[in-house]
Parts: structure tokens; C-alpha cells; sequence
């Protein structure tokens, strides 16, 4: 039983880990480092990542957008609000 709970544990902990990494295909590891860097910031699960013609990146959370550029800096912030429905455009000087 103890070890049927471990391996259970295990194969568990290897899918969420390959799970979060799927997100991060085809980019580089420096734009993976600068979104990690947004992820720790906003403490939410990312929903999606969108790297635009302009090499501009779209990150959404359930409850905040982060626009961010090529060199790992954000250029606009929109946050959910109050009616849970629509975007609040923060701008650049959140």
C-alpha cells in the first residue's frame, strides 16, 4: 500500500511538472526566464502565452494580461475587473 501511494505521488509530480513545461515550447530560455520572472510576480498558474509578429509576448493569467516586449520588459498591464468580465487597461505606469 505504501508503495502503490509513492509511485502514485510520483507519476503524479512528473505530469504536473511536464504539464507546466509544455507552456513554455518554442521559446528561448531567455524569454522563458523573463515570463517565469511575471509568473512569480502575479503567484497565479498561467492560462496562455502568445508571441505576437513584433516579438511582443501576451501573458494571461485568470485574473491579469502582461504585454511584455522581446527584452523582458512590460509594456502594459490589464487586470479583471470588479464584474469579473472585463479588462481594466493598467497602461505602463502600474
Amino acid at each position: 500500500m505504501k508503495t502503490l501511494l509513492l509511485t502514485l505521488i510520483l507519476f503524479v509530480s512528473i505530469n504536473v511538472i511536464a504539464s507546466n513545461d509544455e507552456i513554455y515550447q518554442g521559446l528561448t530560455k531567455q524569454e522563458t526566464k523573463y515570463i517565469k520572472h511575471i509568473v512569480m510576480i502575479q503567484n497565479e498558474n498561467i492560462l496562455s502565452i502568445t508571441k505576437n509578429d513584433n516579438n511582443t509576448f501576451l501573458v494571461v493569467f485568470p485574473t491579469a494580461k502582461y504585454l511584455m516586449d522581446s527584452k523582458g520588459y512590460i509594456t502594459n498591464v490589464w487586470i479583471l475587473g470588479d464584474d469579473d468580465i472585463t479588462w481594466e487597461d493598467m497602461g505602463q505606469e502600474f
